[in-house]
């Protein structure tokens, strides 16, 4: 008699559309359990330090593979929660974290503090995922800039018409990612050395722009760090389509 031929294995069809992945993880507030943490993510070499003009505003920029996300975020000290966003390709920046700063806030940028216009503080993001020779590889721009939320002049003129956002100094980073790579984005943790008793009460320094953007929102005793993680679904052929590696 004539049998009935098994069905085909069922396969997971729900795949992340390709381009950007936004992860958002809230990882304790104190600054040592992140200091010791980067410090351990590169010794263990699950993380590369990623040298950026973005450090000069309090930016650390981590490189590391997708799939020890897990292992990444438990040194960082855990995450409340965990949100993802689909950014996709796009060549328009998402804004990534922002925040409002009103007259004359303190800000420490490149080891000097500054005092601020009124002003809304942004960190963004664009990028696309393009086949190469090896695979596929994502190319990522951090942006870090400012819109002024008050006009400080009215002109009639179009030639003298400032521009209300602008790119801060060491505030444009470029950088490629591999397709198992993602790219870790958090505050430089501020650590005080202790004082002595003697030395009175020790004089906190003015926070970072970084401090500013990723401190406290949503949940006020956490920190925000950022992931952003590349999709390849429509450019990585299968497995089932690659060819076969050639005869010796």
């Amino acid at each position: 008699p004539l049998t009935r031929a098994p069905p085909p294995p069922r396969t997971n069809t729900a795949i992340a559309p390709t381009g950007l992945q936004l992860v958002r993880w809230y990882v304790p507030l104190d600054p040592a359990t992140r200091r010791d943490g980067i410090a351990r993510l590169i010794e263990l070499k699950l993380a590369t330090r990623v040298e950026s003009p973005l450090a000069s505003n309090g930016i650390t920029l981590l490189r590391v593979k997708t799939v020890q996300l897990k292992d990444v975020v438990h040194e960082l000290g855990s995450s409340l929660a965990a949100r993802r966003t689909t950014l996709g390709q796009t060549n328009a920046f998402s804004d990534l974290a922002t925040v409002a700063l009103s007259q004359g806030t303190a800000v420490m940028t490149g080891g000097r503090p500054e005092l601020s216009d009124e002003t809304r503080l942004r960190l963004a993001v664009r990028g696309w995922c393009f086949p190469t020779v090896e695979g596929a590889c994502a190319r990522i721009e951090l942006l870090l800039g400012e819109t002024a939320l008050r006009l400080t002049s009215v002109t009639i003129d179009p030639s003298e018409v400032r521009e209300r956002t602008r790119e801060l100094i060491d505030g444009r980073m470029t950088l490629e990612l591999a397709s198992d790579e993602s790219l870790i984005v958090l505050e430089t943790p501020l650590v005080l050395a202790a004082a002595d008793a003697d030395d009175g009460p020790v004089a906190l320094p003015p926070p970072s722009r970084a401090s500013l953007l990723l401190h406290g929102a949503p949940f006020a005793e956490r920190a925000l760090v950022l992931v952003i993680e590349p999709s390849f679904a429509d450019i990585l052929p299968q497995a089932s389509q690659r060819l076969p590696a050639p005869s010796p």
